[in-house]
């Protein structure tokens, strides 16, 4: 973990990462009351309130914190490792939780199925809806072709076969609402899941970055303006070429 003499923030580098909307989460910096933040000696109650947060549950401000404290020293050993704990860590609970098995029934990546889902979903009420609609249209038209007292016999008849069909109909409605229902529920719970581990693939995306930084910081050199302008100094060489 060499510390450079010009390093490229890492919040910089998450935003080019993971993209502006993404990082905003890990990107919202850190107020302490009882000390200034300025210093990289400081990165040690940075240590310590992560920690708390990861017991009270709250690892996306955790992991914001972590963020925070690589930022100001990048040779902090507890941190990196920190890091690297969590990373294994949350490596096991996607492996647990099957991950790999809704990436491969929604053959798409974590991040893309929950939309693919909603999709499903939405299709799937709109049939119920509509097959909803279509029963109340049948139930109302069986009523007002019942035939009455002085209705004559081929009324009867044409109610009889009438009657029949519209049933049928209805019958087959109901069990395109059940089945529906139940694809929908289905589809529900794969949501809950795969948002849940969405999320747990984000962190461990942020905190492989993190890690990534801390290791080959050279790594990301041509995010620096040194390396931008080394950069489109070459492709200028190149056209002049």
């Amino acid at each position: 973990m060499s510390q450079l003499r010009k390093l490229v923030p890492l919040r910089k580098i998450l935003a080019s990462r993971l993209g502006t909307d993404q990082a905003t989460n890990y990107l919202k910096g850190i107020n302490f009351s009882y000390t200034e933040t300025t210093t990289l000696k400081n990165t040690a109650n940075i240590y310590q309130e992560t920690l708390n947060l990861l017991l009270e549950g709250h690892l996306e401000t955790a992991i914001n914190y972590i963020v925070f404290g690589i930022d100001l020293n990048r040779n902090d050993k507890l941190l990196f490792n920190l890091t690297k704990n969590m990373i294994y860590l949350f490596s096991k609970k996607l492996r647990e939780e099957k991950a790999d098995f809704y990436t491969s029934k929604y053959a798409d990546n974590i991040f893309n199925i929950p939309k693919n889902i909603k999709e499903k979903i939405s299709k799937l009420e709109i049939i119920r809806r509509k097959s909803q609609s279509q029963i109340k249209k049948n139930e109302r038209e069986l009523e007002e072709s019942k035939p009455n007292f002085f209705s004559t016999d081929k009324l009867y008849v044409f109610y009889f076969f009438k009657k029949r069909k519209l049933i049928k109909e209805i019958f087959n409605l109901n069990n395109q609402i059940v089945e529906a229902e139940q694809k929908i529920r289905a589809l529900s719970q794969d949501l809950a899941n795969v948002e849940k581990l969405a999320k747990i693939e984000e962190y461990l995306k942020v905190l492989s970055i993190t890690l990534e930084v801390c290791i080959f910081p050279e790594r990301f050199d041509w995010l620096s303006e040194e390396g931008k302008n080394a950069k489109k100094t070459t492709v200028e060489l190149k056209q002049v070429g």
